[in-house]
């Protein structure tokens, strides 16, 4: 018995279709985000640093010093372009701020300074340390 024509089409039209659709909505996105405010300055700032063979160079000493020297600059660049509006009690990036992150007793933007737990640690863990 010979199979009607359009089951063959079927698969080959619902792929279009899809395909065509996942352009649309890609294509939507795009436009959407196009459509929104401003990138804040905090979101402009690329802080210079360390590349892979840099990191090898410095060793483990030394990625704190270059942590903090990244963040120094995010924090420097970012609070000096910040308009006035922007200057706001709950905006992180103001030294006066209550979430600024120099206000809390554990600064977790720092990896460097997390305190060392006790080496009970599951064997397949791959932390250093």
């Amino acid at each position: 018995m010979r199979m009607p024509s359009w089951v063959w089409c079927l698969p080959r039209g619902t792929a279009i279709l899809a395909a065509t659709l996942l352009l649309a909505l890609l294509t939507l996105r795009a436009w959407d985000s196009q459509r929104g405010p401003p990138l804040a300055p905090w979101n402009l700032v690329v802080p210079e640093e360390l590349r892979a063979g840099e990191i090898d160079a410095t060793g483990r000493a030394g990625c704190p010093a270059a942590g903090d020297a990244a963040f120094t600059t995010v924090c420097a660049k970012a609070t000096e372009a910040l308009e006035s509006e922007d200057r706001i009690r709950t905006n992180r990036y103001v030294a006066s701020s209550p979430l600024h992150p120099a206000r809390f007793a554990q600064d977790w933007n720092r990896s460097s300074s997390w305190r060392r737990r006790a080496r009970r640690r599951a064997p397949w863990s791959c932390r250093m340390g």
